[in-house]
């Protein structure tokens, strides 16, 4: 076990204990705060890794997380290999370089910049403010260098092929890019809590969590179509956009030491790249004693502001659920599903990809590139049949009702024993209307919005019957699952064998119900009268599925 060894990086760190002596810091209580901090590291679950099965393996997290960025190392490499337009490669070498390193700072990371309990519990102990300043700062430096050695260390090897002065400018771009994202983070969180609470600053950082984690499932599927779009072979033409792409600033001293051509715009770009970082550093230096000052919201919540959300979804309860009970229950979803961190880190990427698979698949299935215009374009999404991959989004999110009994704080599933609840039933049919219509719904009527853009009015009766067929696939995949209370079973560790046989019969029932649609839709009369067949089944299958007794959740 590494605990028992010493950190490389404190080793490293101890060659430098004379600048931290004469900067006034106490470097031995530093050491150990720094020490303490690393072993925690170690027992976290990054969000990259936040779907592996060995979670309690916590010892080798950061392990796997250094080799997972080693294999995203490798694929960027291959930017500084090509020898195509310098200038373009580098842009998206950079962009994509800034990309990870600013998503996995804010996604895992945050709470050592937004760290106010060194403050309360040590430093009420005697310890001053520079030495906890100092442990907070070397963290982030060694936790950003680790990243960054794992993303770039393969690059900075095919650098040096390219020539030694290739090989200094790519490295120190590294460090200032990593500079330039670690204080522009603490800036953009300074301006949050200026104006918002820290819940606001906390929502921040989960959205990143959310989007950090969709790009990841996601992102293989767009590389190709990427390439398909960008041209390396065009010529530089700098214009004013390039001005606001920081990962432009970067690029441009590599066209310069490539080409030995200097042109006005190439030059204020290379500025740009050494100014940047430099006063992202001035003003987080004076703005120190106000970010400090801010922190301190990160403890307070903004009651009113979530009372006002929730009160739409209180007045929907009054239309659509019968009782008190089932109102109760349904208000109680509406909440958890919506602020409960840990279950929108779960699950509300498959949610992302729900909404973007069926127009990945729309665009790049058609080959809408080859289209000579864009009336061209529509006139002919206007008689494809493409409205059906509406039906890749009802699958993934019909298995959402799957995730009902998990909750992060399952253990409170004691009220239901104490609960004088009268009919079982209510508290299932509240849980699952909460989640339709909180989760599902609003998803579905987003995507047909687009859907009516794309293919036109005519798709309207299609997208009646594609949410009744939400509506059925939703009460089978309730049918399906195991009966227990909503909300009372902690997450699940990975894939379990029942989950596994749980989506296969989701996607079996949601292709079954895309070909019987495909089939309908050769006539009206046919599409009518599935429509109409399918309205039966849900009333029926609605009636019969939520009847569920005490014996029952027993066995």
């Amino acid at each position: 076990m590494e605990n028992n060894k010493e950190f490389r990086s404190l080793k490293i760190i101890d060659k430098f204990k004379w600048v931290y002596s004469k900067l006034g810091v106490d470097y031995n209580v530093m050491r150990s705060i720094l020490k303490i901090k690393l072993t925690m590291d170690k027992r976290n679950v990054p969000t990259v890794l936040n779907n592996r099965e060995d979670k309690k393996d916590k010892d080798n997290n950061f392990r796997v997380l250094i080799i997972t960025y080693l294999v995203m190392g490798m694929f960027l490499s291959f930017f500084i290999g090509i020898n195509e337009n310098i200038m373009w490669q580098m842009t998206i070498y950079f962009t994509l370089f800034m990309f990870i390193i600013l998503s996995t700072f804010i996604s895992d990371f945050s709470n050592v910049i937004l760290d106010i309990k060194d403050k309360i519990l040590i430093g009420t102990k005697g310890i001053d403010s520079k030495t906890l300043n100092a442990a907070k700062i070397t963290h982030i430096l060694i936790y950003i260098g680790s990243i960054t050695l794992a993303l770039g260390g393969f690059s900075l090897i095919v650098a040096l092929f390219k020539g030694f002065s290739f090989f200094i400018l790519l490295f120190v771009d590294l460090v200032l890019i990593d500079l330039f994202m670690i204080l522009l983070t603490a800036l953009v969180y300074l301006i949050v809590l200026k104006f918002f609470d820290g819940e606001k600053l906390k929502n921040m950082i989960n959205i990143v969590q959310i989007i950090l984690s969709s790009f990841m499932a996601i992102g293989y599927q767009l590389s190709n179509k990427f390439f398909q779009l960008i041209d390396l072979d065009s010529n530089v033409n700098i214009k004013t956009w390039h001005y606001f792409l920081p990962s432009t600033w970067f690029a441009a001293p590599f066209y310069i030491i490539k080409t030995n051509e200097i042109t006005k715009p190439l030059i204020v770009l290379s500025l740009f790249a050494i100014v940047a970082p430099l006063m992202t550093i001035i003003i987080y230096y004076k703005c120190i004693p106000s970010f400090e000052r801010y922190l301190e919201k990160l403890n307070s919540n903004d009651c009113i502001n979530k009372n006002k959300k929730e009160s739409l979804y209180f007045k929907l309860s009054k239309i659509i659920c019968k009782d008190k009970q089932e109102r109760a229950i349904f208000n109680f979803t509406c909440t958890l599903v919506s602020k409960e961190r840990e279950f929108k880190l779960k699950y509300y990427p498959s949610l992302a990809l729900a909404f973007i698979f069926p127009f990945l698949f729309i665009f790049i299935i058609d080959n809408s590139h080859s289209f000579g215009s864009y009336s061209q374009w529509k006139l002919t999404m206007s008689t494809s049949n493409k409205y059906l991959s509406i039906y890749i989004t009802i699958a993934l999110l019909s298995s959402m009702i799957y995730c009902l009994h998990y909750c992060s704080e399952y253990k409170g599933a004691w009220i239901y024993v104490i609960t004088p609840i009268k009919n079982i039933s209510s508290i299932f049919k509240g849980a699952f209307k909460g989640m339709f219509f909180k989760i599902i719904t609003p998803i579905f009527i987003f995507e047909s919005i687009l859907f009516i853009w794309i293919f036109d009015f005519r798709v309207i009766p299609h997208l009646i019957i594609a949410f009744l067929a939400t509506i059925f696939l939703s009460i089978i995949n309730f049918r399906l699952t195991d009966k227990e209370l909503p909300f009372s079973k902690d997450f699940p560790k990975g894939s379990s064998s029942n989950d596994f046989s749980s989506a296969i019969s989701t996607i079996f029932l949601c292709i079954l119900t895309a070909g019987l649609h495909f089939a309908a839709s050769l006539n009206v009369y046919c599409l009518y009268s599935y429509g109409f067949i399918l309205l039966c089944l849900v009333i029926l299958l609605w009636k019969k599925s939520f009847n569920i007794s005490l014996e029952q959740l027993k066995k």
